[in-house]
């Protein structure tokens, strides 16, 4: 298989070593000269335009979604036609473009997978081993692209999850948006306060591991929170008002472990993969009609092949 890649920083260029160690033919579109050096070492075929992907079985957008997009409605106006897929942090913006011609070969798609770290140089073979990989599936998404794209999910190691953009879109202000503003959050207390010095040589395992993804560039954060600023401006007010409610518990410790056995138990229950289920499809259309009657229910395929699929999770098909 032939595929593009339309941006290699982190992500992009973690998923072109997945397709090359699958033994795919790679063809890589980077502005930035250092990605150009990185695509060229590993392997990859170099273009300079998007028209350079023609004659690709599959195209990855892997820029941040506004280039995303962009790339998407010129894909769409003028070419070429190739089945793609994007791997942007926010799915509404881009599955909204879409929406204007379902009949075009497009999945959305983000793995929850990355590193404070960032560009080309940084990008692993191994990236996205055990992550979650949402993909929206509409009753118009293009069957055999969206089973190519599962294909190459599971190839990376990760796990497809069905959702529908807008679930989608709430569910990551939770769980991606908010930890990057809530290590920010964290970060400028410390920076702000008196006690700056020694606090910093006081810092210990806790402190290092919530505020981690704040050593990311603050541009690439700031990106793709602005691109879900809706739902991540809900959950940051929810946020406030819970830390809020916490600074008048803090002095009576039943009432606060109470309190902190909420987020104790959540941690405790993160769902387990070993409920696995093999489905019986017939092909690419029994694939997408399957994932649609899953979609949004936590439900994730492990593994997929011509006659069937693994699920894990979610409820029963």
């Amino acid at each position: 298989m032939r595929i593009g890649f339309c941006g290699l920083g982190l992500i992009g260029s973690s998923l072109a070593r997945v397709a090359l160690a699958g033994g795919h033919q790679v063809v890589a579109l980077d502005p930035d000269p250092e990605a150009r050096v990185v695509a060229a070492d590993l392997g990859a075929e170099g273009v300079d335009s998007p028209a350079g992907f023609a004659g690709c079985d599959l195209l990855a957008l892997s820029g941040p979604t506004s280039v995303n997009v962009a790339v998407l409605r010129g894909l769409m106006a003028d070419g070429p036609r190739v089945p793609c897929f994007d791997i942007g942090s926010v799915k509404t913006p881009i599955t909204a473009v879409w929406a204007a011609e379902p009949a075009f070969p497009f999945v959305g798609t983000h793995p929850m997978a990355g590193s404070e770290k960032a560009g080309a140089g940084a990008g692993t073979v191994d990236l996205f081993r055990g992550a979650a990989w949402p993909v929206v599936v509409d009753a118009a998404t293009d069957a055999d692209t969206l089973a190519a794209v599962i294909d190459l999910i599971t190839a990376a190691g990760a796990v497809a999850v069905p959702v529908t953009a807008a679930e989608h879109d709430r569910s990551v202000a939770l769980v991606s948006h908010l930890p990057h503003v809530m290590a920010a959050t964290l970060g400028a207390v410390v920076a702000e306060s008196p006690e700056r010095e020694l606090a910093l040589r006081l810092v210990a395992g806790s402190f290092r591991d919530a505020t981690r993804v704040a050593g990311s560039p603050p541009e690439r954060t700031a990106e793709f929170v602005s691109a879900n600023a809706p739902d991540a401006a809900a959950v940051i007010r929810e946020a406030a008002r819970t830390l809020a409610a916490a600074a008048e518990l803090v002095a009576d410790q039943a009432a606060l472990t109470r309190w902190l056995a909420v987020a104790h138990s959540l941690r405790a229950g993160y769902p387990d993969r070993d409920d696995v289920r093999d489905v019986a499809v017939a092909d690419p259309v029994a694939l997408r009609s399957l994932l649609l009657d899953v979609r949004d229910s936590g439900a994730a395929v492990v593994a997929h092949t011509p006659e069937s699929v693994s699920l894990v999770g979610g409820r029963g098909a």
